[in-house]
């Protein structure tokens, strides 16, 4: 066995320790990610409590899937911190029925490879429902749930001992309200079973509830609002606006507190295909980089 691999192997468990501790304090998706790779509210400051009729809701709140009128598909790709052995994907698709509002599948791998060594992958299987309680012409209220089937598998270790894997459930809920078409109220709680992983220790994962506004001054101009409260952790703001500039090009800022961090991004779409790209920055590692691709037929 080569010994200059293991000793870099074994000293990269102090970072990985580190860099758990950052996302499990930020608020974790799954069990170690901090913010889920979604690049147009990752633009906006992750400020996506009250966004509608984006297929993405089903990472902030199911209930914006109400607006979804038609079939959207979408994938995006996170390396967080810049970092070469972190890996975010996400993948997933929403549908509206005739009758029992929108439906969406979504999947989520994150994972931490070094050497062709997986050290960390933690994967999650989501089914999301979002309707109408109420809608007219000026008002509406808007109800979703999420059911997460999560996986955290520690992989192999050098000596060829499975570290052990386990599997846990989530449930998610979510309202949403428009008042007069330009302003629309949004909160969800995550993780509202208090789900755990782990069989010998067992790890209860962030319960989190998550507050937003958005409001549209301007057609084509809409600004978000947003605080999200780990239990047992610290209040994060967040907020940002979002502009389309013309027809195919949206431009996006936003901030966050916990850590204080900017965002930047932008936006391409084009009949029925959209491309969308965010840089988040922190304050001691690197920024991170996002890019999605969209397609609504």
């Amino acid at each position: 066995m080569n010994y200059k691999r293991n000793v870099k192997f074994y000293l990269t468990y102090p970072l990985l320790g580190y860099l758990l501790g950052v996302g499990l304090s930020a608020s974790a998706q799954v069990v170690t990610v901090g913010n889920p790779p979604t690049p147009r509210q990752a633009g906006i400051g992750y400020a996506g409590a009250a966004l509608t009729g984006d297929a993405a809701a089903v990472w902030f709140n199911p209930a914006g899937l109400a607006e979804v009128d038609q079939l959207q598909a979408f994938a995006t790709y996170q390396r967080p911190y810049n970092l070469p052995f972190f890996l975010d994907l996400g993948l997933g698709a929403a549908y509206a029925t005739p009758r029992w509002g929108t439906m969406a599948l979504s999947a989520q791998s994150f994972s931490v490879r070094y050497q062709g060594e997986d050290l960390s992958a933690e994967r999650t299987v989501s089914f999301s429902h979002g309707f109408y309680l109420q809608k007219d012409l000026h008002s509406s209220l808007a109800v979703g749930y999420t059911l997460r089937l999560m996986n955290w598998d520690l992989g192999t270790s050098v000596s060829g001992m499975e570290l052990g894997s386990d599997f846990a459930g989530g449930l998610d809920l979510g309202v949403v309200g428009m008042i007069w078409e330009r302003t629309r109220v949004g909160g969800a709680i995550r993780n509202l079973n208090a789900p755990t992983v782990g069989s010998v220790q067992k790890h209860e994962l962030p319960r989190m509830v998550e507050l937003g506004l958005t409001y549209e001054p301007y057609r084509g101009v809409l600004a978000a609002l947003g605080a999200e409260k780990v239990l047992g952790g610290q209040m994060r703001l967040k907020g940002g606006l979002e502009m389309i500039v013309s027809a195919p090009i949206r431009l996006r800022a936003g901030a966050f507190s916990e850590p204080n961090s900017f965002t930047l991004g932008f936006g391409l779409h084009h009949q029925g295909l959209g491309f969308d790209y965010a840089f988040v920055s922190h304050p001691t590692l690197e920024g991170s980089h996002l890019v999605g691709i969209g397609f609504k037929p």
